[in-house]
């Protein structure tokens, strides 16, 4: 009886074999962190923003990167619980990416307990129109007195509202900006200060090559450097696609921003945005 013959030919098994090798490139390539993690300890960190300054795009980053979860809303109030909390966290891989105020003891605290924080800001005039934009979508309806959303005032009135706060009480720099300006000025190598404008891409209106330097850097701070081909894929899918996300374009206060909204923001946070390195005087 004759048996059909199970060998291949030796070209056809050439042939499988690079096969089998370009699939295996292939599939390695689309899990940015997977070769990092074996192969490095990740430190643990925190990734700390201020509301609508892109939580979600460096969250969407570090989950790539390192397959890890965020831990996602608590109410947990005290410093030294909040801290043991991240420990745990952190045990079963998991991250804590949202908005924590600044204070001193908590910054001393997250770094004896050996954690890198990433602290994401951005222009706080961009970040105050897109607070403003959120909540005229109807989003966080409790933030504000509804009577800002009536028609007794003109669109240019509820911008002035939200940076000054003179007629309801609220205003998104001294509610959302200033507790946080503390982590961007505290002076420690543990923390890394990240800028929107720097992350988001020409897709944003930003530079192809900050936002590399952006990742590479992110990845450095928490022990998992990155190669260029890899920051180049992350790049590419950075911008977008997270549940909050709106426009993400850099520099829309100025489409908006008549000279009062600009008067008022110098008066209210003008020297900070010296500091934080948007402006160099007070002339804009």
């Amino acid at each position: 009886m004759k048996h059909v013959s199970t060998k291949f030919p030796q070209s056809l098994q050439i042939n499988f074999a690079f096969i089998f090798f370009f699939a295996f490139c292939v599939f390695n390539s689309l899990h940015v962190g997977s070769d990092e993690t074996k192969d490095n300890e990740i430190n643990k960190f925190a990734i700390l923003t201020i509301p609508k300054s892109g939580t979600h795009m460096i969250n969407k980053y570090l989950h790539k990167l390192t397959g890890f979860k965020n831990v996602g809303p608590h109410s947990i109030e005290d410093p030294d619980e909040w801290v043991s909390f991240l420990n745990k966290s952190w045990e079963q891989k998991r991250y804590f990416a949202q908005h924590r105020f600044f204070s001193d003891y908590l910054a001393a605290k997250l770094i004896d307990h050996h954690f890198k924080i990433i602290f994401m800001i951005r222009d706080p005039r961009d970040q105050t129109l897109s607070v403003f934009n959120w909540l005229l979508e109807g989003k966080w309806p409790n933030t504000l007195d509804p009577a800002m959303f009536t028609d007794e005032l003109s669109y240019e009135e509820k911008v002035h509202e939200v940076i000054t706060g003179e007629r309801f009480g609220f205003s998104t720099i001294r509610r959302y900006v200033s507790p946080h300006f503390g982590w961007m000025t505290f002076p420690h190598s543990n923390i890394l200060v990240v800028r929107f404008e720097d992350l988001v891409g020409p897709q944003g209106g930003g530079d192809a090559n900050k936002q590399l330097d952006t990742i590479l850097a992110i990845a450095e701070h928490i022990g998992l450097p990155m190669k260029m081909n890899k920051a180049k894929r992350v790049a590419n899918k950075l911008f977008g696609g997270t549940n909050t996300f709106r426009n993400g374009q850099i520099g829309q206060w100025e489409n908006v921003f008549q000279e009062e909204h600009k008067e008022a923001f110098k008066q209210v946070f003008g020297q900070e945005i010296i500091e934080m390195g948007y402006e160099q005087d007070f002339e804009w």
